[in-house]
Formats: structure tokens, C-alpha cells, sequence
């Protein structure tokens, strides 16, 4: 906020800022933290998202009515983000099993770290991606209706054919159902007996000056 002495007022006189936020025009707890008055600033993941709030300052010089300024402000919800540990290109020897697990997903909503039990719902299905069956569901590798709709789902040994290339999908949806996101995951069964590897970071994106170990 700038405030500005009235025209009237005497030469250098200063001004005092006091900051309120409301939420439905209920008072809301909100402190600044700003070492500047003028500015209002409150760490990450103060706000509801989904809320909108009202932001009005006050500015008083000597005389004790101030000057009033509202903003109103909505929170916008933030993205649901779906990982599928292990990464989004796999290979499969048919004699093991296999266990899918989004247990990585995150709604940016809330602070890092915590736990998407009961904040998350999560769906599995396949669809076979070669030539030989292009389209055809293949959600009976991944078990039960029960199975494909929670956090994990285990492919059995010798549910896989290697004659197939398969496409496991993994919608994760916030409780309302209104945010969503996709993770795909290709998979390709090979030879009984073959080694696996797998990527064993969840992170789907990367800032240049990350390092990469």
C-alpha cells in the first residue's frame, strides 16, 4: 500500500499502516511479516485455497480516522500432481511380479510433506498399445475393481504377456473430483529370468540448478 498525507497536512508527517484480512468478511489471525508496514506478506500456505479473502488497510497520519483500501483476493486451488514410483518406462520379466504404487502423488494444496491419505482417490486401468490388440483393455492384470482403485496395485507374475506391450494409467483426483492428473506408465514384459531396473526418484521435474546424482 502507498499512502499519501493529505494536502492539508503538515510537511514530513508520517504515516502508520495497519493491515486486516477476512475471509467472508469474518476477521481472520493473519499477521504481516514484512519489515516494511507499507507491504503485507505471510508465509506460504497461509491462505485456503478455494477461499476468497478481503485485504484492507488502514493509514492514519495524525488524525485518528484513516484512510481505507480494500482488495479482495481468491485463492486458487493448486495442481494434483500423479507419480508412479519407479518411473514412467519399464520393462517386466513375466515370471515376476510387479507392484504399481502412487503413493508419490501430491496435491500442491498442501504444505510438502504431507501425508495424501483420505486427501487423495486414486484409479488404475491398461490398455494394450501394440499393433496386435491397439485399444483393448487389459485392467484384468491389475486385479479386482476393489484393487484398481486404491493407492497401489500389484501385477502378478504371468499376467503379463510378452507378445503385448501394455499402458498402466493412474488417475489421481483430489476428494471432490474437480483437479485431476494422469501418470502413464509403458510396459513392456521381456524373457523369464531378465533383471530389473527401476528409477527411484518420484520427482517429475527438475530446476536447472538441480543436481542430478
Amino acid at each position: 500500500a502507498l499512502g499519501k498525507p493529505s494536502v492539508c497536512g503538515e510537511i514530513g508527517t508520517i504515516l502508520s499502516y495497519e493491515w486486516a484480512i477476512f475471509m467472508n468478511f469474518a476477521r481472520q489471525e493473519i499477521t504481516s511479516i514484512s519489515a516494511d508496514p507499507r507491504k503485507l506478506l505471510f508465509p506460504k500456505y497461509t491462505l485456503r485455497p478455494g477461499a476468497t479473502y478481503q485485504v484492507m488497510v488502514y493509514v492514519r497520519a495524525k488524525s485518528p480516522t484513516p484512510a481505507v483500501s480494500m482488495a479482495s483476493l481468491y485463492i486458487e486451488h493448486g495442481p494434483i500432481t500423479a507419480i508412479v514410483r519407479g518411473g514412467a518406462v519399464r520393462q517386466q520379466p513375466v515370471d515376476q511380479s510387479m507392484i504399481l504404487t502412487g503413493a508419490d502423488s501430491i496435491d500442491n494444496d498442501f504444505i510438502p510433506g504431507t501425508s495424501m491419505t483420505g486427501l487423495l482417490t486414486y484409479r488404475w486401468s491398461c490398455v494394450i498399445t501394440s499393433f496386435n490388440a491397439l485399444g483393448e483393455t487389459c485392467d484384468y492384470i491389475l486385479g479386482t475393481e476393489d484393487t484398481r482403485s486404491s493407492v497401489a496395485v500389484t501385477i502378478q507374475k504371468f499376467s503379463l504377456d510378452d507378445l503385448y506391450l501394455y499402458r498402466v494409467t493412474l488417475l489421481v483426483q483430489s476428494i471432490d473430483g474437480i483437479r485431476s492428473n494422469m501418470y502413464n506408465v509403458e510396459l513392456t514384459p521381456i524373457s523369464a529370468g531378465s533383471p530389473v531396473v527401476t528409477v527411484s526418484t518420484g520427482t517429475p521435474k527438475f530446476n536447472p540448478s538441480d543436481k542430478l546424482l
